[in-house]
């Protein structure tokens, strides 16, 4: 199934590009995209893993506008994913 990935600062430099499409199998989570990925930039992977191999708590990412809270949840065909480091200001 194919999936839009948009990707933020600073994921968009380690991939070259703000927004990405990919092909995953059907029924793929999150943390198996998170892991194609990876795979496919592999510049990616330090930003999205901490040194022990967890993915880091600070990584923020949306499918279709809804946070997501489970990395085992199943993406579908043409779902569009975010992925962000949170942002604030004042």
């Amino acid at each position: 199934m194919r999936l839009r990935v948009r990707l933020l600062r600073p994921f968009s430099d380690a991939v070259g590009n703000a927004v990405v499409e990919v092909a995953v199998p059907e029924g793929a989570s999150v943390r198996h995209l998170v892991v194609h990925l990876c795979e496919q930039y592999p510049a990616l992977a330090p930003h999205i893993y901490e040194a022990g191999g967890a993915i880091t708590d600070y990584l923020t990412m949306f499918v279709n506008d809804r946070p997501i809270t489970d990395m085992g949840m199943a993406l579908g065909e043409g779902d569009e994913v975010l992925i962000m480091f949170p942002v604030s200001g004042g």
